[in-house]
């Protein structure tokens, strides 16, 4: 058991009087030296000393107190050694408290004696040595004993196996040695190399040697020599399709096997995932002798990508998306690794109707399809348009006002109505008049209808002239003159009408005419109707109807005209007996027309007749005799 010195060394310092008696030391080197232990070692070999510094505060006077050594005041304590030792390190730093080691070592018998000496610390230090000192014993090795071992023979491949059970891939050199450490080696070995060149296994090679006491060490070796790579193959899962392309990813799966050594071991399978031509992988297989097979699978080519396709139509859709007409759809690829093998053939959509979806394929060669669809509304029908025409005609298929034309349309087809003719007001006369409107679907198809109009908004013309004034019960007439321009007129009355003369008084006439339009027009005519009284006597008839005067004699012939309501006072003109005739007057006394009529000299039966200017002639009394 290890422990420091102190008492033992103090009493000795002193014993030796190097520090007066009845003082305390200053701080203290020691050690861990023990007797009989660490203190002695054999020649070759070494021993580790332990040093440290112990605080010893106060004593002497003037020493320090608290520790002689710190951080600011390092104290070295220096190993004190004859020559034949060897102390590693030669010197000690210390700086405030622990312990630090020292080697010692020595080639050379005999007891040495150690020591230390101190410098530095703090000013003033006293330093107590003496507890650090202590011999040092190295012994002689003790003398080797009687060799009755045969020596070791061993042999030193080049290059030495490689992998367990010792398998080599090259010629190997033995160099054989041997080593003996009591007698030594007087001998051999024999054979000192040898060159193997041969593949096999288990190949057993020897050599011996002698050592100095005579015994005979065999050494042997045995070799396992292929020098033959193991043979690799990589086949491929799945098989490329008859374009040399996949569009999965691909395992390439190795196997392998070596006729001597055996397979160790060879590349696991690898899947290659990533697109692209022309991959490859290679494979290594390794036998016990480590020598290496390789293989290469190329020409691996993989496309997982679909070919990108392209759907046309032809025509093009409007801007509503709507076609009118058949449509063709054609399909067309691209594929930027196999390339496109198949594309699929037009289609022409003849069938109407909306949302038609249309899909084509494209296949390129790794076998991967891609697919298109197009929507295409198709509508070939026009719509219907109706027109409408407001107010409707009549029976004979006139208007006679403004007429608004309507239009409305529908559609069959499916696009729907896109646009539709706005309403038409026809305000212009005419026959036949065609008012065409259309209506157009979202698809471009365009339908229209018609309607003809007969417009007569003129009402037609009409006349009518005759006499102001008749005589009652003469014959009186008027003229009527109608006619329309346009439509025509339902009725003609153009022609000659007859007055009624039977009633004295004022008398309307009124012709009402009607276009087939329905235009309606009149023209009236206002006459007066004058009736005659008389005439009074001497001219009237006797009892027979017969009157009868002297011939050449003057006949007052009197009369009056009426209205019916007054008497007319405004009359000129003539009566007349015969060839005879006189001018009547009004005589405002008599209240009546007077005429002096002297007759004929020529005897006969005569009508009076009375003629009023610019009324007409009335016959006033018949049978009259002159005799």
């Amino acid at each position: 058991m290890k422990f420091f010195r102190f008492i033992a060394v103090t009493l000795a310092v002193l014993l030796s009087g190097l520090i007066p008696t009845g003082l305390a030391l200053a701080d203290t080197i020691s050690n861990d030296v023990i007797s009989g232990g660490n203190d002695t070692f054999i020649t070759g070999s070494s021993t580790t000393i332990n040093y440290k510094i112990d605080v010893t505060n106060g004593v002497p006077a003037g020493d320090p107190s608290g520790r002689n050594d710190n951080g600011a005041n390092p104290a070295t304590v220096t190993i004190v050694k004859p020559a034949a030792v060897t102390a590693t390190p030669a010197s000690l730093i210390f700086t405030g408290g622990g312990s630090q080691s020292v080697l010692f070592t020595s080639a050379t018998p005999g007891d040495y004696a150690i020591s230390v000496t101190v410098t530095g610390g703090k000013s003033g230090s006293l330093w107590n040595t003496a507890p650090a000192a202590f011999t040092l014993h190295v012994l002689s090795p003790p003398p080797p004993p009687r060799d009755t071992t045969p020596p070791v023979v061993t042999a030193a491949l080049s290059p030495s196996a490689k992998v367990a059970p010792n398998w080599n891939n090259e010629d190997v050199t033995i160099t054989w040695s041997a080593s003996d450490p009591e007698s030594g080696i007087a001998s051999g070995p024999t054979p000192a190399s040898q060159n193997v060149t041969t593949e096999g296994v288990g190949q057993v090679f020897t050599s011996t040697a002698t050592n100095g006491a005579g015994l005979i060490g065999t050494g042997n070796v045995t070799l396992n020599i292929d020098k033959t790579a193991p043979t690799i193959t990589g086949p491929r899962t799945p098989v490329a399709n008859s374009y040399g392309w996949n569009n999965t990813n691909v395992t390439v799966s190795f196997t392998a096997f070596d006729t001597l050594s055996g397979v160790d071991h060879y590349s696991g399978p690898t899947t290659l995932s990533d697109e692209g031509a022309g991959q490859s992988v290679t494979g290594n297989a390794f036998d016990y002798a480590k020598n290496k097979g390789t293989t290469t699978v190329s020409g691996i080519n993989i496309d997982k990508t679909a070919p990108a396709v392209t759907a046309t139509a032809v025509p093009v859709a409007n801007g509503a998306g709507w076609n009118n007409t058949d449509v063709i759809v054609t399909f067309s690829a691209t594929d930027n690794l196999s390339g496109v093998a198949t594309v699929d053939p037009p289609v022409t959509v003849t069938v109407e109707g909306a949302g038609q979806v249309i899909t084509g394929n494209a296949t390129d060669k790794a076998g991967n399809i891609g697919t298109v669809s197009i929507t295409l509304n198709i509508d070939k029908t026009k719509p219907v348009v109706t027109a409408t025409a407001v107010p409707a005609a009549n029976g004979a298929g006139w208007n006679n006002t403004d007429v608004t034309v309507t239009f409305s349309a529908t559609d069959t087809g499916g696009s729907g109505i896109a646009t539709v003719s706005p309403a038409v007001t026809v305000a212009t006369e005419g026959a036949g008049q065609v008012i065409t409107g259309s209506a157009t679907d979202v698809a471009g198809n365009t339908g229209s209808a018609n309607v003809t109009l007969n417009i007569d908004k003129t009402p037609p013309s009409v006349s009518i002239t005759g006499p102001s004034v008749v005589l009652q019960g003469t014959s009186a007439f008027a003229t009527v003159v109608a006619s329309d321009a346009l439509s025509g007129l339902v009725v003609n009355p153009s022609g000659t009408l007859s007055l009624d003369t039977s009633t004295p008084g004022a008398k309307t006439v009124t012709i009402i005419v009607t276009d087939k339009a329905g235009n309606t027009n009149s023209a009236t005519l206002n006459y007066t109707v004058w009736g005659v009284n008389g005439p009074f006597a001497p001219l009237v008839k006797n009892g027979n109807g017969t009157g009868q005067f002297k011939a050449g004699s003057t006949i007052p012939v009197k009369f009056q005209f009426t209205d019916g309501t007054n008497l007319i006072t405004t009359a000129n003109g003539t009566v007349s007996i015969g060839s005879a005739s006189a001018d009547f007057r009004w005589d405002s006394t008599a209240q009546q027309y007077i005429a002096n009529l002297k007759t004929a000299s020529t005897p006969g039966t005569f009508d009076v007749v009375l003629t009023v200017n610019g009324v007409g002639s009335k016959t006033l009394l018949s049978g009259i005799t002159l005799r």
